[in-house]
C-alpha cells in the first residue's frame, strides 16, 4: 500500500521571512499527540519502512505503525516493544524488521515480535549476510547474535581499550559496516576490522548508500564521504543544525542531513545543498530521525514534536517521452524498477527497456539484441 494514498491532512502554512527575503514554504502533513492519538509518544527517535509499506515509528515510550490511514500503537501487542524507546530499526532478510531498544533487540517476522534479550540498551542494529545480528548498545559495546547462538544469547566483541560504536549499516549485499567516533570497521566473521582511513573529525552519524559508499556526519556538523581512498568534505554551504545526527538517502540519490533547531539539509556530492529550516514549514526542534521511502516521500521524526511528511514533490507521468517520438504511439510499460543511481528501469511494449538516468533517457532493442518483449 502506498502511504500517499492516504487523506491529506494538510497542515496550512503562512509565508515566513528569513533573512529579509520571503522563504518558500513547503507543504507538510503533520502528525502529533492531538491528531493521532495513537502515536504513543511525541518524540519520534526512529522510522522504518517495511517490505509491505507499512511505516513503522519509533518513539520514547513505545512504537506504532501506520498503514496509510491510520496511525496505531502497539501497547498491547504480544512482545511488541510497546513500552520504553525504540532507538532503531533494521530491514530482516526474508521480510519484516528488527527493532532495538530498552531490552534488546525485537524480531518481527511480518506477523509477529519475538525478542532477542540482552544486558543492555540497544541504539543501532544491522543484519549480516550469514544472518547473524550486529548491535551497538548505548554504552558504546559492540554485540553479535549468530544464528547458531540463538538460544545461547548475545556475545560482546572485544575490542581495544575505550573504543566504542556509533553505529552499525547493513549493505544490501549484506556487509555490515561499524562507526566508532575516529574510524568505519567492516564485520569480517566475528571480528571488526578497519577499513577506512581515520576519519577527519569524531563521527556522529553513519550512512552506507546501496552501492556500498560510505558517508559520515561529524560532531562539529560537517559530512564527508569516502571515494578513492580518502574521505572527501562534502560542503553543506550555511549548515547552522550543530552536529549532524541523522544521514539519509533517498531514491533520487540526494544524501539528507537532519541537525538541531528543526534543520536539514539535502543534495547531491558536487551540486548545492539545499537548506530547510521553520521558515520553510518545518517544525522548531531536532530532528532525530528521517525516512526516505520507497514511494518517494521524506518523513522527519521530531524531539518532542511528532512527525512530518513532505508532500511537496509531485509525481508526473507521460504517455509519450517527446514530440519526436518516431513511434507516436500511446505507451504501454508492463513494469518499472528502480536503480541503484536513484533512475528506473521500463519494459516498455513493443519498444524494448528504457532506462532513466537522472536527466537522460536510453532504450534498448532489437538493435541491443532484446528480440522479445521485455516484460
Amino acid at each position: 500500500m502506498s502511504l500517499l494514498s492516504a487523506p491529506l491532512l494538510l497542515l496550512a502554512l503562512g509565508n515566513a521571512v528569513a533573512t529579509g527575503e520571503f522563504a518558500p514554504v513547503r507543504t507538510f502533513r503533520a502528525f502529533d499527540r492531538r491528531n493521532s492519538p495513537g502515536l504513543p509518544q511525541a518524540t519520534v527517535i526512529a522510522l522504518h519502512q517495511d517490505d509491505r509499506g507499512v511505516l513503522w515509528i519509533g518513539t520514547l515510550d513505545g512504537l506504532a505503525s501506520f498503514d496509510g490511514t491510520v496511525i496505531r500503537s502497539l501497547r498491547g501487542v504480544d512482545n511488541a516493544p510497546n513500552t520504553g524507546p525504540v532507538y532503531a530499526f533494521a530491514a530482516r532478510a526474508g521480510g519484516g524488521f528488527y527493532a532495538g531498544g530498552m531490552r534488546g533487540v525485537w524480531e518481527n517476522d511480518g506477523q509477529m515480535f519475538h525478542l532477542l534479550p540482552t544486558e543492555r540498551v540497544v541504539t543501532s542494529v544491522a543484519e549480516g549476510r550469514d544472518g547473524s545480528l550486529w548491535a551497538v548498545a548505548q554504552d558504546g559495546q559492540v554485540l553479535r547474535l549468530t544464528r547458531e547462538r540463538r538460544a545461547a544469547g548475545w556475545e560482546t566483541i572485544a575490542r581495544g581499550p575505550g573504543a566504542r560504536g556509533v553505529a552499525v549499516r547493513a549493505v544490501s549485499d549484506g556487509r555490515v559496516f561499524l562507526a566508532e567516533p575516529s574510524q568505519i570497521l567492516e564485520a569480517d566473521g566475528s571480528s571488526l576490522k578497519p577499513v577506512m582511513s581515520a576519519t577527519p573529525e569524531p563521527g556522529s552519524a553513519l550512512l552506507v548508500s546501496p552501492t556500498g559508499t560510505v558517508w559520515i556526519g561529524s560532531t562539529a556538523g560537517a559530512v564527508y564521504g569516502w571515494a578513492n581512498g580518502e574521505w572527501r568534505r562534502v560542503p553543506v554551504p550555511g549548515w547552522d543544525g550543530g552536529f549532524i545526527r541523522v544521514l539519509a538517502e533517498d531514491r533520487r540519490g540526494r544524501i539528507w542531513v537532519t541537525g538541531n533547531n528543526g534543520r536539514v539539509a539535502f543534495g547531491r556530492e558536487g551540486e548545492p545543498f539545499t537548506l530547510w529550516g521553520p521558515e520553510n514549514g518545518l517544525r522548531t526542534t531536532a530532528v532525530i530521525s528521517l525516512l526516505a521511502d520507497r514511494e518517494g516521500t521524506i518523513w522527519f521524526g521530531y524531539n518532542g514534536n511528532g512527525v512530518q511528511q513532505w508532500l511537496g514533490e509531485g509525481w508526473s507521468h507521460r504517455t509519450r517521452w517527446h514530440e519526436q517520438d518516431p513511434a507516436g504511439n500511446t505507451l504501454a510499460v508492463f513494469g518499472v524498477s528502480g536503480t541503484t543511481d536513484g533512475g528506473f528501469l521500463a519494459a516498455v511494449f513493443n519498444r524494448g527497456l528504457w532506462r532513466w538516468e537522472g536527466r537522460t533517457m536510453r532504450s534498448y532493442g532489437a538493435a541491443e539484441g532484446l528480440t522479445e518483449d521485455v516484460r
